[in-house]
């Protein structure tokens, strides 16, 4: 049987203008949410309404069942996704990734290559 959403842990990476908003509509809905940005005032404005500080990309694939980005370019994209110490690198088998960055269809589809899926 699989885990309902509300009882999934999920990561937020990328806390800017759209991100820190639907980051935040998540955490006022109730579900379990660790949120991460370079920046560290939108943590802590999650983390005083009910969110964790996920500290390091790492620690959030680690930890979380669902990732979200939300990030400005491909660029960021690939690396934090799919560099030597991003989420594809530290994520648990089974992990679903969802990428809601406006980015090229180039990076998309190269996300789509690299992942592996595991049920």
């Amino acid at each position: 049987m699989t885990m309902a959403l509300k009882e999934k842990k999920i990561g937020f990476i990328g806390l800017g203008a759209m991100g820190k908003g639907m980051a935040r509509q998540c955490v006022d809905k109730g579900f379990k949410l660790m949120v991460h940005d370079i920046r560290p005032e939108p943590v802590q404005e999650l983390v005083g309404v009910g969110g964790e500080d996920g500290k390091s990309v790492q620690a959030i694939a680690a930890a979380a069942d669902v990732i979200v980005t939300v990030l400005p370019t491909g660029r960021e994209v690939d690396a934090l996704v799919m560099g030597p110490d991003g989420i594809f690198a530290h994520a648990k088998p089974g992990t679903l990734v969802v990428d809601l960055s406006t980015i090229d269809p180039e990076t998309t589809d190269k996300l789509h290559e690299t992942a592996t899926v595991s049920y």
